[in-house]
C-alpha cells in the first residue's frame, strides 16, 4: 500500500497541463483560439488550428466504497400478553436476525426499546450493494395482535461513521418519538422497508466526474485536444494497482470545461468521447471529435470507463 500511495504521490507532482484554451468561434472566421500562457507545445499543424498537448495525467485513487461493520435496529413497541412477538430483520431481501418483541411484556406508553445487533461484518459485506442504494426491511409476526408496534430505526455504523435509516414509522413519523403512545401504534402483523442511499463512499468526484473503484497506477499518457474539437488520446499501461491489469473493455476520454451561460455564471461543461478499445494491459488509443464551448478555460482531460468514472485526469 505504500508503494502504491508513493507512486500516485509521485504522478500528482508530476502533472501538467500546459494551457487553457479559449476557442472564440465568433472571430477571424470562427477558427479563433486564446490560449493562456505560451511553451513549446503549443504550436501550429498547418491548418490554423492551436493544439494543447497534454503529457501526463495522475492515475485514479480509486473511490472508497466500503461495506458496513455492524447494524443496530431499534423498535418501539410493548407486549401486553398473548404469544410472542417475533421481529425479523432484512438486508437486501437476505434475512439477517430475528428478535424478540418486549420480552418483558411491559404493556406500557413508555416501554423500552427493542434493540438487536447485526455485528457479522462477513455477512453484511457479502449483501450490501457497495456504492448502489440498499434495502432495509422489518417484518412483525404478532399472532396474537397483542403487541403495539410504533416505529423500527436503523444504525449503520462502518468505523467512526454512521447513518440512521427510519425502516418504517406507523404514524409516518421519523422514528424519534420516545414515547409510544405520542407515536401512535398498531397491534398485529406490520412490515415496511426504507432504502439507504448510497453509504460509506468517497467517489473522489472532479468536476462532477467520480472515480472508479481501486487505484490505478498510468504508465504514459500523450494527448492532443484541437481547437476545433478534435481529440487524440494515446493511452499505456493504464491498470489496476492491485494485479496490474485493466478489466474495463473499453475506455472513453471526458474533457471538462469551464464556460459561461446564458446569464454569465462559469459552469462546468464535460464532453465524452466515442469509446475505444482497451487491452488488458491498459493500452488504447481513443480518437473523437467534441463540440467545445465557444468559451472553454482551465480544460482538463479525463481517461474513464465505459461507465464515465475516471480512471486518470490531467490538471490534479
Amino acid at each position: 500500500m505504500k508503494r502504491i500511495l508513493g507512486l500516485l504521490f509521485v504522478t500528482l507532482l508530476a502533472l501538467t497541463l500546459t494551457a487553457s484554451v479559449r476557442a472564440d468561434r465568433n472571430s477571424g472566421g470562427g477558427g479563433g483560439v486564446g490560449v493562456g500562457g505560451h511553451d513549446d507545445d503549443e504550436r501550429d499543424d498547418g491548418h490554423g488550428e492551436a493544439i494543447v498537448q497534454i503529457h501526463t495525467l495522475a492515475a485514479s485513487p480509486g473511490s472508497v466504497l466500503g461495506s458496513p461493520a455492524s447494524i443496530t435496529f431499534e423498535s418501539l413497541n410493548t407486549n401486553c400478553g398473548g404469544a410472542p412477538t417475533t421481529f425479523s430483520y432484512y438486508l437486501n431481501g437476505s434475512l439477517i436476525g430475528t428478535a424478540s418483541g418486549d420480552p418483558n411484556y411491559t404493556c406500557t406508553c413508555t416501554a423500552p426499546i427493542t434493540t438487536f445487533v447485526v455485528s457479522d461484518g462477513a455477512q453484511l459485506a457479502a449483501l450490501w450493494l457497495r456504492g448502489q442504494d440498499n434495502s432495509i426491511a422489518f417484518v412483525k409476526s404478532d399472532p396474537s395482535s397483542t403487541n403495539a408496534y410504533a416505529w423500527t430505526r436503523a444504525t449503520i455504523a462502518l468505523g467512526p461513521t454512521s447513518e440512521r435509516v427510519c425502516v418504517g414509522d406507523y404514524a409516518g413519523g421519523n422514528c424519534t418519538e420516545p414515547n409510544l403512545c405520542n407515536a401512535s401504534y398498531i397491534f398485529g402483523n406490520f412490515s415496511s422497508s426504507a432504502t439507504t442511499g448510497v453509504l460509506f463512499t468517497n467517489r473522489h468526484p472532479i468536476r462532477g466526474v467520480d472515480a472508479a473503484e481501486g487505484p490505478r497506477t498510468l504508465r504514459e499518457v500523450e494527448g492532443k485536444l484541437k481547437v476545433n474539437g478534435d481529440l487524440d488520446v494515446a493511452v499505456k499501461g493504464l491498470v489496476a494497482a492491485a494485479d496490474g491489469r485493466n478489466a474495463d473493455a473499453t475506455f472513453k476520454a471526458i474533457v471538462s470545461c469551464i464556460t459561461s451561460n446564458d446569464t454569465g455564471q462559469d459552469v462546468v461543461v464535460n464532453l465524452a468521447s466515442d469509446p475505444a478499445t482497451a487491452s488488458n494491459r491498459g493500452n488504447a488509443h481513443i480518437r473523437s471529435h467534441l463540440t467545445l464551448p465557444q468559451l472553454c478555460m482551465a480544460p482538463v482531460l479525463f481517461v474513464t470507463n465505459d461507465a464515465g468514472e475516471w480512471l486518470a485526469v490531467s490538471g490534479y
